[in-house]
């Protein structure tokens, strides 16, 4: 095993193949399966085809599923090293039937419980993430654009609440002695200084 920060090193695509299946349908049925053996796991070490179809039921997986077609699932899972049987070779052979009862208990491997935990906790915390309550989200959006606001206002301030038709063109100074040198607006043919009514602007212009 490798360090813990070298665990990319350790990816193995053959033990996400149930996960990445291009037909739907298929990979459902072994998604599904899995998630079946591992809610099974908390309940005992091993399970009947009878549990695990009843199981299959209870996390939503309502396909049709004869037991030879999920025998051939788990099957495959076992090539793939998720699951494994129980094989009870003390028990009598009455026939073919008889044969296949000898695997008939199932459950999840090491590796098996290992990657389908995995799966499950990126799936939730993704769908998680993705569905923020709504109060949360506009309570960041006020939060972002108070902030934004913020700035915005740091840079106008010196000017931005002069008298009407006045604008602030110049900015004198540096630090706390910054001001803002006052606009002249003609009215009437006449020429007036108007006042700067923000406190820390500098000192109010004087009328001509």
């Amino acid at each position: 095993m490798s360090e813990p920060r070298l665990w990319w090193q350790d990816v193995m695509p053959s033990d996400w193949t149930a996960f990445s299946l291009p037909e739907d349908l298929v990979r459902e049925r072994y998604t599904a399966l899995l998630a079946a053996l591992e809610e099974l796991s908390t309940r005992g070490p091993m399970s009947t085809l009878g549990d695990i179809l009843a199981q299959l039921r209870a996390v939503g997986f309502h396909d049709p599923l004869h037991e030879t077609e999920l025998r051939d699932a788990l099957d495959q899972l076992a090539k793939w090293g998720f699951a494994e049987p129980f094989r009870d070779y003390a028990a009598p052979v009455r026939g073919y039937q008889g044969m296949t009862a000898r695997q008939e208990a199932w459950a999840l491997t090491r590796k098996g419980r290992g990657i389908v935990a995995a799966v499950r906790s990126a799936v939730v915390d993704a769908s998680r993430a993705l569905q923020l309550p709504s109060r949360l989200l506009d309570s960041v959006e006020h939060t972002i654009r108070g902030m934004l606001g913020h700035l915005g206002h740091d840079e106008r301030r010196w000017c931005s609440l002069m008298s009407p038709m006045t604008s602030c063109s110049v900015i004198t100074g540096t630090g706390s002695s910054k001001r803002c040198a006052s606009s002249r607006v003609s009215t009437g043919g006449r020429s007036a200084a108007w006042k700067l009514h923000w406190p820390t602007c500098g000192r109010p212009a004087t009328g001509v």
